[in-house]
């Protein structure tokens, strides 16, 4: 495909006086395959990464050769949320309301418009499930934007988790909420010790994981809302993430908890000296914490140290896998620019 020769109507590609444009929140999306914070190759090893910082845009990545290459930007929707992809749809919210865009052209297959900003949903069997800052609650069909139902909270509310066909949501009120998927009636309300700091996190098949900015973390049952335990971390937990047995927390003070999926037992920490904005991902090889020192690469069972690199610039998104190896992309003279790596 010649990017050069292309167009697509009410869009237009990155002239080259662009390319240093900030970036700041990115999603990546998955090409062939739907597991999490993995690319996907096609046969020429290309990848997709969307950047959204004030307008939206697709790249096309070529890690064998070390380049990327942007294939179209949306400079009519303004947001810097981060985006899903469902298949060849890209769902991304904004101030403007929700946009479901064509993932090959970026053209707009549908708007829902709200009175608040509305964030970017979790889909699941044709069904986005979308938080507002007004605290409203909507499922809306993904084919067509059509409403299917909604349901107002108090304060504003994040982007739920889904578990055994309930929706959890929590944020401003100090409470979380477990919610029917197919109607919007509420199941249960569980009173919380403060705001919630982020999303709610699915963990396994039945449990949801909630962080508070008193510094608690807590698992709840998905259909019962029962608190299955509750504990104390150093500071406010930013970023979540787990496997079947261990939860993986990093906070404002850069200290990476680790607890035991089902007793909340503390099996861990380490402080990695990252800020409040690093994160944490699973892989094959360890737990991967990026943040404005570079990559570390912590033992799953007991946080010890097994790699670090530096680099120079700022880390986007996370680490991914292409045809068996690592890569991951930073900002180099304005640019996304993947890196392999070694570890």
């Amino acid at each position: 495909m010649n990017l050069t020769n292309c167009q697509f109507t009410g869009h237009r590609f990155f002239p080259r006086s662009r390319f240093n444009t900030a970036l700041v929140m990115i999603t990546l999306i998955q090409v062939l395959i739907s597991t999490p914070d993995l690319f996907a190759a096609n046969k020429s090893t290309a990848v997709e990464l969307l950047l959204t910082d004030e307008s939206v845009s697709l790249w096309k990545i070529m890690p064998e050769a070390v380049s990327a290459e942007p294939v179209w930007e949306k400079t009519d929707l303004v947001t810097s949320l981060a985006a899903l992809t469902q298949q060849d749809q890209v769902f991304i919210g904004s101030s403007n309301g929700l946009y479901a865009l064509n993932r090959r052209d970026g053209s707009v297959d549908w708007q829902f418009r709200g009175k608040d900003l509305i964030y970017s949903p979790i889909v699941e069997n044709a069904i986005a499930y979308a938080a507002s800052r007004d605290g409203m609650l909507r499922a809306i069909n993904s084919d067509d934007g059509s409403l299917v139902w909604k349901r107002a909270f108090p304060g504003w509310i994040y982007t739920p988790a889904l578990s055994s066909g309930i929706l959890v949501t929590g944020g401003s009120a100090s409470q979380l909420w477990g919610i029917n998927k197919l109607n919007g009636d509420i199941r249960w309300q569980r009173n919380l010790p403060g705001e919630l700091v982020s999303a709610p996190v699915t963990q396994g098949s039945d449990m949801i994981i909630a962080a508070t900015f008193s510094s608690d973390l807590l698992v709840v049952q998905s259909k019962s809302g029962d608190i299955l335990w509750q504990r104390q971390l150093s500071t406010a937990a930013t970023h979540i993430t787990a496997n079947e047995d261990i939860i993986f927390s990093s906070g404002y003070d850069g200290v990476v908890h680790a607890n035991d999926a089902r007793t909340g037992a503390v099996l861990w920490q380490r402080d990695t000296h990252g800020d409040r904005n690093q994160r944490l991902q699973l892989t094959d090889t360890g737990l991967l914490v990026i943040n404005d020192r570079g990559l570390q690469r912590l033992d799953l069972k007991n946080g010890s140290l097994l790699a670090r690199r530096d680099i120079a610039g700022e880390a986007i998104g996370s680490v991914q896998q292409v045809n068996d190896k690592y890569w991951i992309f930073f900002r180099q003279n304005g640019n996304p620019q993947p890196i392999k790596l070694s570890f």
